[in-house]
């Protein structure tokens, strides 16, 4: 009897280790994949903006290059330096606008002025060359950091042709840029960046980020169709992009604290997609800054 007894606790001793084991491993291993996923996610965020950087520098193109002066003047310097101020806003085509606080037992010479510019460094200097030099580089990087996220994909059993697919396209990108094919690098550049949220797809269940990598690839293919002239295209890519965008506004849950960046993505790109009706490079390239200005922040 004793026997017996001894025997089951011995089994029951048995069981539970193996158990734990078991617990152990699994939970070890769901830990790993998760360290995976994210590690991947980073890499795709650091891919995708050396991409949109090197597209961008092909038509010296410069996102996020508004910034604003805050400062306060003495209300009889700015009367008196008027005149000079307005001749000066005019050539440099500055916008400013001034704040004045009200105070019952002050005179308005005793008054400050609060002055407020919004300077801008240019959207977009076709005319200057090229800086062959610099996008180089950025392949290089590109190519560095592809090397290494291969690794990562093929742990997550991403789709193989889609990983030999990027690899041929950025070795023919790489031949245009040494090449200074300007219209092929471009064309070339967006279409890598559309095995992106197929990354995203096999690797993430992240459905916000996968659909702002769907709906920026849209954006950076117009881009890129803007630069031959392809109207069509643009537009066409324009109105994929806006389907997508649809998928995360009727997903939006109601404590989401990105939803004011969201509605306004969505309607700098409804801006964007007019802007192309105009079929006028200049006026792209402004809705387009802001636009992708926009959507960096949701990514």
């Amino acid at each position: 009897m004793k026997k017996t007894k001894i025997f089951v606790r011995f089994i029951s001793i048995i069981t539970i280790f193996i158990f734990l084991i078991t617990m152990l491993t699994g939970c070890s291993q769901k830990q790993d994949e998760n360290n995976i996923s994210e590690k991947i996610a980073e890499e795709i965020r650091y891919v995708e903006n050396k991409i949109i950087e090197t597209a961008n520098t092909l038509n010296n193109l410069v996102l996020e290059n508004d910034y604003i002066s805050v400062q306060k003047i003495n209300q009889n310097e700015e009367d008196s330096g008027s005149s000079k101020e307005e001749s000066s806003s005019e050539s440099k085509g500055e916008s400013e606008g001034s704040s004045q606080s009200e105070n019952g037992g002050q005179s308005s010479q005793e008054q400050n002025t609060q002055k407020t510019k919004v300077e801008n460094t240019g959207v977009t200097t076709e005319e200057k060359p090229i800086d062959w030099e610099e996008i180089s580089k950025n392949m290089e990087i590109i190519d560095t950091s592809w090397s290494s996220m291969i690794l990562d994909l093929y742990k997550e059993n991403v789709n193989n042709e889609d990983i030999l697919g990027l690899s041929n396209e950025l070795d023919k990108c790489i031949q245009f840029v040494n090449n200074k094919e300007k219209d092929n690098s471009l064309l070339s550049l967006a279409k890598i960046y559309t095995y992106l949220p197929k990354f995203a797809e096999g690797s993430s269940q992240d459905s916000k980020l996968i659909n702002i990598l769907k709906i920026k690839s849209n954006v950076l293919n117009s881009y890129a169709y803007v630069n031959v002239e392809d109207w069509d295209k643009v537009s066409e890519e324009i109105g994929y992009a806006d389907n997508n965008f649809l998928s995360i506004l009727n997903n939006v849950p109601e404590n989401e604290n990105s939803i004011y960046n969201i509605n306004k993505g969505y309607i700098l790109l409804k801006e964007l997609q007019v802007a192309v009706a105009l079929k006028d490079k200049s006026v792209y390239f402004v809705k387009y800054k802001n636009c992708l200005n926009e959507l960096n922040k949701l990514s």
